[in-house]
């Protein structure tokens, strides 16, 4: 397809939408976005202001926004709202459900620590809403027509 007719077709008004919402995509998402948002608010507050923290900090703050979008974008029935989820988990999810299921030796290691359990499941609550989006818009991710 080459860029003129693209650009056509996408600004034609036609509106190309999915045929129905996803709503276990939408699930996910809503999960992910609570997950990550409890997550967020177990950071302490001298690790919003040093910069090695910061980053980490706002990768948290910045995912259940963007989940929330997707979700919005999925119920919406955007055209482009799978591609969207698929990237959001790629994103989002996958590095933190891997990165969790490797933290579950801290928690195994302190087994007196329900703040450390509590955390750690809300981390990896994040990333299985995650795992869920990706395996709903891979399933329903079809060719473009041409």
């Amino acid at each position: 397809m080459s860029w003129s007719h693209y650009h056509a077709e996408m600004t034609s008004g036609a509106t190309v939408r999915l045929s129905s919402i996803p709503w276990l995509a939408v699930a996910g998402e809503f999960i992910s976005a609570a997950s990550f948002g409890l997550v967020t608010l177990f950071f302490p507050w001298e690790s919003w202001v040093a910069f090695p923290d910061l980053l980490v900090n706002v990768h948290f703050a910045v995912a259940p926004i963007l989940c929330l979008a997707i979700a919005v974008a999925l119920i919406r029935r955007r055209r482009f709202a799978l591609h969207m989820g698929i990237a959001g988990a790629a994103y989002i999810g996958l590095p933190n459900l891997i990165s969790g299921s490797q933290s579950l030796g801290l928690l195994f290691s302190n087994p007196g620590s329900n703040a450390l359990a509590f955390w750690l499941l809300a981390y990896l609550m994040g990333g299985l809403g995650q795992l869920v989006v990706l395996l709903a818009c891979l399933h329903r991710l079809r060719p473009m027509e041409t």
